[in-house]
C-alpha cells in the first residue's frame, strides 16, 4: 500500500510541475511553439477549462492553475489516507 501511496504522490507531483510549466510558457510566448510544451498543455489545458468555467480570471490574473494543484493535491492526500 505503501508503494500505490508513493505512485499517487509522485504523479501528482509531477503533474502540478507540468502545470508550473505550462503557466510559465503563458509568460513566455516563444515557449509555446516547443513541442514539449505543446504536449504539456495539451495535458494541463482541459482541466483548467473546467475550472475556469466556474472560476472566471479576476483582474486579469487566471486562478485556475492554483485551484487546480490545490485540488489535486488534497485529493491525493485524501486517497493516501484512505489507502495507507
Amino acid at each position: 500500500m505503501i508503494v500505490i501511496a508513493k505512485l499517487i504522490s509522485l504523479a501528482v507531483n509531477i503533474y502540478s510541475l507540468m502545470m508550473l510549466v505550462w503557466v510559465a510558457a503563458s509568460w513566455v510566448p516563444s515557449l509555446k511553439a516547443n513541442r514539449l510544451v505543446q504536449q504539456i498543455g495539451k495535458l494541463c489545458e482541459p482541466p483548467l477549462e473546467r475550472v475556469r468555467r466556474v472560476v472566471p480570471p479576476i483582474g486579469g490574473i487566471d486562478f485556475s492553475p492554483l485551484v487546480v494543484i490545490l485540488a489535486l493535491h488534497l485529493l491525493a492526500r485524501l486517497l493516501i489516507g484512505l489507502i495507507t
